[in-house]
């Protein structure tokens, strides 16, 4: 028997299964080309469709499709869609290469076949309708390497779906197909239907007849007819074969046990990389109908060196650029498979770890496949996931890592933000809903002429759910105060301040989350953290001298190419759109530390290097050391700046933006990157700069030793030149805002004799007796601005510009966490009524402006 040299494709149905249908294939490829994992979405084209060498008819919509490929081809030699049916393709020689069938001419090559068949095709059995109708009006052929002109072949096809599968063999636009629902059948490079034939083409055996390829006499035989000498996939199809046959006995076949065919080198189905046909890439599919289908690729070469990574069909699926051939050169290696490359020389100890990886990845899915439900969204990511694991192990010197578990896919499930959501908001609807019945006609309010003049100031015109302002105790995260915050919000170990991820959770549910509930937000935003490339591109090319906030607004803009919501909106219902609008959200949030992170080192230090984020720490700590800042008080600091700057209801600047843009069902992005527009404004973010310049002024004058005198003296000098003092008074509170308190508070502990401090702590003592003085001002008391810029000088990001970046990374979380909720009750866009002064006049004083100076309330 003939040393064989071919590749084998497989399948195995029940009852042989432990879960539906399992698929499998490795590819052997000419040496040196480099196959490629691509996902193409659905579509919907009326334009012909360019093939490797020809076009055909276009067939309108087309499915969803996962695709193993050589970079430099249309077609693929493996793959799956959206529907669950998966095709893999085999080289066979047949003895009928002239005319139409003369595997030279270029037509239709296979792997054209194989992704036609998968972008068309919603069932196995629809799949085969389209490869031979093609197949018999267009041919089949063609070079099929990029530099090998002679290399040809016709081709035969395995497809698959849930429930049945399809051999397919053929010879120039002829064919023969049987169907297989039970046991397991796999193929090589030769020609394996004999006598049972389930379809054909048209005129077969006369055609076989014609050709003296069948004498007429006997059973027709469609491998005797039309089989050439050339068979170099005798032994492989033999031993692939017994392989089945042992891995099947215990009649609970999984991915498992097709990875281990696979990876089998004493029968050659597994070829090393330095072999002239190595196998170049590999595929396993588990088909089922009562859960999502799984769709394991290597995308690099050898399995048995390889680790096996899951795709799932989900709306808005994603995979990394790792595993794509550049654009520039598709015949060039992909990140991933340069890697691997390297990696292998290296020896077994990264091949250990990688394996360890795969085997988290089919424990821990199994697990989650087991609870799932209707939404895949949590999936949109799992493939990126997984190569964005392996590659940096690929890329490290192994004895330096720590060895440990990577879960890579419970990482994803482990946080239960979503599901303990999406259990609260029918119930919230429903409240409202009843509410509104009731109470729909109630009024809440006035409205006079200075109030619409006035910035809307008192107005009771919005709804927000996360927080609430109260003049006279400040500010209130669902219930809440910051002392409350800090007391029951879970922190890190040792430390004492609150940590971001538990108010998030509690701004968006309501209640006080656990330690290892905040634990998994952290990983889940860290799962989330990576920047698209031309946002990367974009901040490290920006001229220095835009200001930070400008940066960050144009930053966010840019990165809604990745906004789920965008890409499924016009697809989903109403009711679910704050699905999409969560993921965004989170996903934003996690991309927000990265973004601001780059755009200090790129502006002050000089770098654009940030380091990685670690998902075993949590935000800050991340944020902090992406800042190029270890200091563990600092660290302790920004997790309080970044907790009491999160929100302060729904009215303000910043949160009323990205409500009023988000109404009009923008995308989280662009709202969020709207209301920091506003945030950059001087009378809101902006403040705390203003702040510490004019801190640093007052101790310019007062010189080293302050006294409560000269400090008057500054502040009368101030208010007589017709400016206020900043950091002083507020919209709503008419007491010391408490989240100036809490950096009071903060500072007492860690730097007690900071200079800077003991000017704000005087100025505090000495500015609310001179406002009350005046008696024109409603709130003499500090506000947050008042002191946040001396805590971050003192630890030495003295950037003051940068300052409104801090605080719209920490508005993030209020403000998406209004957006979700804001979808999630479906408010409407927001339209408020305007009036010009001419006819609000005319309104309140009957059309003499002379009239009525009392001022007329109207509502």
């Amino acid at each position: 028997m003939r040393r064989p040299q071919s590749c084998d494709t497989f399948v195995v149905l029940p009852p042989l299964t432990q879960h539906g249908v399992v698929f499998g294939k490795n590819s052997d490829r000419p040496q040196g080309e480099v196959q490629e994992v691509v996902y193409v979405p659905a579509t919907q084209s009326s334009e012909p469709v360019k093939c490797t060498y020809i076009e055909v008819e276009s067939a309108g919509a087309t499915k969803a499709v996962i695709l193993s490929k050589p970079g430099w081809m249309w077609g693929a030699e493996m793959g799956a869609n959206q529907c669950g049916v998966v095709i893999g393709n085999e080289a066979v020689w047949t003895g009928d290469n002239e005319g139409d069938h003369d595997p030279t001419v270029k037509r239709l090559l296979g792997m054209d076949l194989v992704r036609l068949g998968l972008e068309r095709g919603a069932t196995a059995g629809e799949a085969l309708d389209v490869i031979t109708q093609l197949l018999e009006k267009y041919g089949q052929g063609g070079p099929c390497s990029h530099n090998d002109p002679n290399f040809t072949y016709h081709n035969s096809f395995l497809i698959a779906d849930p429930k049945t599968a399809w051999v397919l063999e053929t010879s120039g636009k002829h064919w023969a197909a049987v169907e297989v629902t039970s046991g397991y059948r796999n193929i090589s490079n030769v020609l394996t239907i004999t006598t049972k034939i389930d379809k054909k083409s048209e005129g077969l055996e006369e055609y076989a007849r014609s050709k003296g390829l069948w004498n007429g006499e006997g059973e027709f035989n469609f491998c005797e007819a039309f089989s050439g000498e050339k068979k170099p996939g005798d032994a492989r199809y033999l031993a692939g074969e017994k392989l089945l046959a042992q891995h099947t006995s215990s009649n609970n076949f999984k991915e498992t046990d097709m990875f281990a065919i696979l990876r089998d080198k004493n029968s050659e189905i597994c070829r090393r990389c330095d072999a002239p046909f190595p196998t170049q890439g590999s595929q396993v599919s588990v088909l089922s109908s009562s859960r999502p289908s799984v769709h394991w690729f290597t995308a690099t070469p050898d399995p048995s060196v390889s680790v096996y990574k899951p795709f799932i069909f989900s709306p808005n699926a994603v995979i990394s650029n790792h595993t794509k051939c550049p654009e520039s050169d598709k015949t060039a290696p992909h990140t991933l498979y340069s890697l691997h490359s390297q990696a292998v020389k290296r020896g077994s100890d990264v091949q250990t770890l990688l394996r360890n990886m795969e085997a988290d990845c089919v424990k821990e899915l199994e697990a989650v496949l087991e609870n799932v439900g209707d939404d895949l969204s949590e999936f949109d990511e799992l493939l990126k996931d997984c190569v964005e694991t392996e590659w940096p192990l690929l890329n490290s010197n192994v004895k330096m890592l720590r060895i440990k578990p990577l879960q890579v896919i419970s990482k994803r499930f482990a946080c239960e933000l979503k599901s303990i959501l999406a259990a609260k908001i029918p119930k919230e609807q429903e409240r409202i809903k009843a509410f509104r019945k009731a109470h729909g006609k109630t009024k809440i309010g006035e409205v006079t002429v200075n109030m619409a003049y006035g910035g809307m100031r008192g107005i009771k015109g919005l709804i927000c759910e996360t927080s609430v302002l109260d003049p006279h105790e400040g500010i209130r995260f669902r219930g809440l105060s910051i002392p409350e915050c800090q007391e029951k919000l879970p922190k890190a170990e040792c430390g004492e301040q609150p940590l971001p991820e538990g108010l998030f959770w509690l701004l968006l549910t309501g209640e006080v989350p656990t330690s290892e509930q905040v634990k998994s937000l952290s990983e889940e935003w860290a799962s989330r953290s990576e920047l698209p490339a031309h946002v990367c591109k974009f901040l490290k090319q920006v001229p220095k001298e835009v200001h930070p906030m400008a940066q960050l607004s144009a930053a966010c803009s840019i990165c809604n190419t990745e906004s789920i919501f965008k890409k499924s909106y016009a697809s989903v219902p109403k009711g679910k759109y704050w699905e999409s609008i969560y993921e965004d959200c989170m996903n934003l949030i996690a991309k927000l530390t990265p973004i601001a992170a780059l755009i200090y080192k790129h502006t002050f230090k000089g770098t654009d290097e940030i380091g990685t984020i670690d998902s075993d720490k949590d935000w800050s700590l991340n944020f902090c050391r992406m800042l190029g800042f270890d200091n563990e008080e600092f660290v302790e600091l920004m997790r309080l700046y970044l907790t009491i700057h999160s929100d302060h209801e729904g009215g303000n600047v910043s949160a009323h933006t990205v409500h009023l843009v988000g109404s009009a069902l923008s995308d989280p992005y662009l709202s969020y990157a709207a209301g920091m527009n506003g945030l950059a404004g001087p009378l809101h973010g902006l403040a705390n700069q203003e702040v510490l310049q004019w801190l640093r002024n007052l101790q310019k004058e007062v010189g080293k030793d302050p006294t409560h005198d000269k400090i008057k003296e500054f502040i009368w000098k101030t208010l007589k030149s017709g400016r206020v003092v900043p950091g002083y008074g507020h919209a709503v509170l008419r007491i010391t805002d408490p989240r100036f308190t809490v950096q009071k508070q903060f500072a007492e502990k860690y730097l007690p004799d900071d200079p800077l401090f003991k000017i704000v702590s005087l100025v505090f003592e000495v500015v609310p007796p001179i406002l009350k003085e005046l008696g024109k001002v409603q709130n003499p008391w500090p506000n947050v601005d008042a002191h946040s810029g001396v805590l971050l000088q003192y630890y030495g990001m003295t950037e003051m510009t940068y300052y409104t970046v801090l605080f719209a990374v920490s508005r993030a979380l209020g403000v998406l966490a209004c957006t979700v909720w804001d979808r999630a009750l479906g408010l409407p866009i927001e339209r408020p009524k305007s009036i010009s002064t001419e006819r609000l006049i005319k309104e309140v004083t009957g059309g003499d402006d002379k009239k009525g100076k009392k001022g007329k309330k109207c509502d």
